[in-house]
């Protein structure tokens, strides 16, 4: 089973039906507590629905991708949007806009970051008892073949990254960041 799940919908406030949908038919697929589930619910809700009345404002043009991954405890929802800009906060940056001052007080890492041409990331994570996201067998057989190395600090070479280091990069992503592209070429 998969620890995320991600959907598209567009600008307007009619397509939050969509997003409440997944959402409540991914708590109850990954276990998540009532009390939980409730709460991730209200949170993926406002924020969406925050994100399409700034970022578009009378605009049913764009689109808002909005995902959620299991986390050690927690749910960690993120969307992604390219509509009008808004100023970043979170992360020790600008303060928290006022009406999000309930959904800071139901989450950890309340943050917006803007990606320049690559659009905005507002992300949360919202406790959730019990969860654990599980090890993906491709990512737990990747990790047994890898192996770990016996390099010490001072026998790391760095230099800048040439068509022969793309495996071995590659596969440190992979491995360590739980990365699971996969290219056919690699």
């Amino acid at each position: 089973m998969a620890n995320r799940v991600r959907i598209s919908v567009g600008s307007e406030a009619g397509e939050l039906a969509l997003v409440d949908g997944v959402v409540e038919r991914f708590a109850v697929a990954r276990g998540i507590k009532p009390a939980d589930a409730e709460r991730l619910q209200q949170v993926v809700h406002t924020l969406a629905a925050w994100v399409i009345e700034r970022a578009y404002p009378g605009d049913p043009t764009g689109e808002l991708v909005v995902q959620l991954e299991l986390a050690e405890g927690a749910v960690r929802c993120t969307i992604e949007d390219w509509g009008e800009p808004i100023a970043a906060f979170g992360g020790g940056l600008d303060r928290m806009p006022p009406e999000l001052a309930e959904i800071e007080a139901m989450t950890h890492d309340l943050r917006l970051v803007n990606l320049g041409r690559e659009g905005k990331r507002l992300s949360a994570a919202i406790e959730a008892e019990g969860v654990v996201p599980e090890e993906l067998v491709a990512f737990a057989q990747f990790a047994r073949e890898s192996g770990e190395s016996e390099a010490t600090a001072d026998q790391v070479e760095i230099h800048d990254t040439k068509l022969s280091d793309v495996e071995a990069v590659s596969r440190l992503l992979y491995t360590n960041y739980g990365l699971g592209y996969g290219h056919p070429n690699f």
